[in-house]
């Protein structure tokens, strides 16, 4: 069970979460209430940013999404090949023709793919990108969807403290859900400068209602086909009572992906995860070990659990154009348009290889920002150990 189980932050006393809750209990209401309206307050003071509170971090993207519905319907939106499916998903409901961008070492989208579909011919209506494993995109993705005047998405549900975080896309998104480093059960964030924007998203959050329309005494009125993306009282408490600790954990995760860091670097078949910014700028949501190319993924991860008290995770993410799911939107696409809509062929090579080439240190139970320092103290000793043995393995 520990796979599901919800990562507590770096503290252990619970007192504040259960004072939180009882507080938001005795409130005024249990949706969007004062809780919320705080949370948003702090939430948008520790990003430097202007913040919404909902339900998830798919709520979040679905949120983008619906505000881009008119632009994206029926045209190209370049996506990530390598991330969650739920990065992705609400762009599919609105209509939008998906392109996979391959990703780079990292796991993050590589600049020159999605600069690639836009030189080439397609008509890119939005850019997606993901902050993979808590690493933040690259900037030059940044200003090339700047200067082409492309929309850009930023899913950065997995990067609480991560360098520029959150301020890459025209909308960053967060989560809370409990695999993050900020865990209040599920809830997100959306984020966003431009204040018509955060209006329309704020409408489109409680079924596309404006609060602030000027005949505000007609409630009930619709200006846009929203939904119901909320953020629970209970949730927002929560959220405020770990908030105070969020730098320790960032601090903790750090400290022990250095330690991963410097222990593999000594060792010749298992390798440190791939850098590309500098070490500390990135807050490591998991830390993604390679593998050489001499050995099976399927071999290394039964040493692991022979033959050490490492956690890690055997479930993956797969490449998303490998999803069964987009073969019967292509389906479903040409059922209702009268015609066949052939699936877009995908070359990234990347995302297939890195999907089989790394795996991610730590799990649910044991996340970087939980796990105390001597633990991952002792998976980096028996790291160096297994190395030695996994060279009667290679192929």
């Amino acid at each position: 069970m520990d796979r599901y189980q919800m990562p507590w932050p770096a503290h252990s006393d619970v007192g504040p979460e259960l004072a939180a809750v009882k507080r938001a209990l005795y409130g005024n209401c249990l949706t969007v209430g004062t809780e919320v309206e705080e949370v948003e307050r702090e939430i948008s003071a520790w990003l430097n940013r202007p913040a919404l509170a909902v339900s998830s971090g798919t709520a979040a993207l679905e949120l983008a999404a619906l505000l881009l519905a008119d632009v994206v319907a029926r045209r190209v939106v370049v996506v990530p090949a390598f991330t969650f499916i739920s990065t992705v998903s609400p762009f599919v409901r609105v209509g939008a023709e998906l392109r996979f961008a391959d990703c780079l070492d990292d796991g993050t989208v590589d600049p020159d793919s999605v600069e690639a579909f836009v030189d080439h011919g397609d008509f890119v209506a939005a850019i997606v990108a993901t902050d993979v494993d808590g690493t933040p995109f690259s900037r030059r993705i940044v200003e090339f969807a700047a200067k082409k005047r492309i929309p850009l998405v930023e899913d950065a549900c997995p990067a609480w403290g991560s360098t520029d975080a959150g301020h890459l896309g025209f909308i960053s998104t967060f989560s809370v859900s409990d695999s993050k480093i900020l865990a209040a059960g599920e809830g997100g964030f959306v984020t966003t400068d431009d204040e018509k924007t955060l209006d329309a998203l704020r409408a489109l959050r409680r079924y596309g209602e404006l609060p602030t329309r000027p005949d505000s005494d007609l409630r009930r009125v619709a200006d846009y086909v929203g939904g119901n993306y909320k953020m629970p009282e209970l949730t927002a408490a929560i959220v405020r009572a770990r908030l105070p600790y969020l730098g320790d954990a960032i601090a903790l995760a750090k400290t022990n992906a250095a330690l991963l860091d410097e222990a593999l670097s000594t060792t010749e078949l298992l390798r440190p995860r791939a850098l590309r910014l500098v070490a500390g700028s990135a807050m490591p949501h998991k830390y993604r070990m390679r593998i050489d190319e001499s050995l099976d993924r399927g071999d290394v991860e039964d040493a692991l659990e022979r033959e050490t008290s490492i956690r890690f995770l055997r479930t993956e993410v797969l490449p998303l154009f490998l999803h069964p799911a987009f073969d019967r939107w292509y389906e479903y696409r040409s059922r209702r348009d009268g015609h066949s809509v052939p699936p877009k062929r995908v070359h990234a090579p990347n995302a297939e290889r890195i999907l089989k080439r790394t795996i991610p240190l730590g799990d649910r139970g044991y996340p970087l920002w939980h796990t105390p320092e001597r633990t991952v103290e002792r998976w980096a000793d028996e790291l160096v150990d297994l190395d030695e043995k996994l060279k009667g393995l290679k192929t």
